[in-house]
């Protein structure tokens, strides 16, 4: 009996100990007086409106007076002084919105975690923002808008979640445009449309990408000058391509894309009628 009581301390303790140990390593939020806040009663939290602190790492509060932050807003940094100078961003599980050109600018920012809540990135949150090294998105992420994340040319790798269902529209500004660096893309089984228009446009260290089979719906123009492109893997049917001036050009016209194949299980449906056979290479 005192061996098995001594056994369920010990059990207890290492519990208790990995407890501790993960609740210290849970970064602490910046002190309230960081930052300029007000209720949204549209959203049922509060928005921060303003970053005034002087630290380059910014942990934002899972709520304030008691009510949930659901809201980064777009004028966060607009004195301009610290927007060059943030480094690392922490935003809390509470948090739905990043609003319109929040971190935009943003030279130095290293990394994002974004916590596990955020379902809308509005246009150009994270435009050329050059030093960030991975774009993971959150894992209920439904809406990301124009130019989210256009211009953030150190990103090597980048994570779609299943759960978008709604892009931003911009002709020039895809949500990943220019980045230049973007190696890896993982796109989640069962996303089910893939862009609006030149999300990846002149993403030019991307060689090669595999599309799932739950999607159902591209965007054109959507790789046009990823000039590294050369394979292209569908899992699934052939996609719809519902947007877009031209419906054929969707990896980049012909004359630039000579080393491209685009792979596909001819066990698959719609592949002889879809827009762009005929423009490129097809095995």
């Amino acid at each position: 009996m005192k061996k098995l009581i001594s056994l369920a301390l010990a059990v207890l303790l290492c519990i208790g100990s990995l407890l501790l140990f993960s609740c210290s390593n849970k970064p602490k939020p910046n002190p309230l007086t960081d930052f300029e806040y007000g209720y949204r009663e549209e959203y049922g939290g509060m928005s921060i409106t303003k970053y005034i602190g002087t630290s380059k790492s910014i942990v934002f509060p899972e709520e304030i007076d008691g009510q949930p932050v659901k809201i980064i807003g777009g004028y966060l940094l607009d004195d301009g002084e610290m927007r060059p100078l943030i480094e690392s961003v922490v935003i809390p599980d509470t948090v739905e919105v990043i609003a319109l050109s929040t971190f935009s600018g943003c030279k130095n920012l290293l990394s994002v975690d974004f916590g596990k809540g955020v379902r809308e990135i509005q246009d150009f949150a994270f435009a050329e923002c050059t030093a960030l090294k991975k774009i993971l998105l959150p894992p209920k992420l439904e809406k990301i808008g124009a130019g989210a994340f256009y211009g953030c040319s150190s990103a090597t790798e980048l994570f779609i979640p299943q759960t978008v269902t709604t892009w931003g529209a911009s002709f020039t500004r895809g949500a990943f445009g220019a980045c230049t660096s973007l190696k890896k893309i993982t796109i989640e089984e069962g996303l089910e449309t893939l862009g609006f228009w030149c999300e990846f446009v002149l993403a030019s260290s991307l060689e090669e990408i595999e599309i799932p089979a739950s999607v159902k719906k591209i965007g054109s123009q959507l790789f046009v000058g990823c000039t590294s492109l050369t394979k292209v893997v569908f899992r699934g049917n052939a996609p719809i391509v519902e947007s877009g001036l031209d419906l054929s050009n969707v990896f980049g016209y012909e004359d630039f894309k000579e080393d491209l194949v685009i792979y596909y299980d001819p066990a698959t449906e719609g592949w002889d009628t879809v827009e762009w056979r005929g423009r490129y290479r097809m095995e």
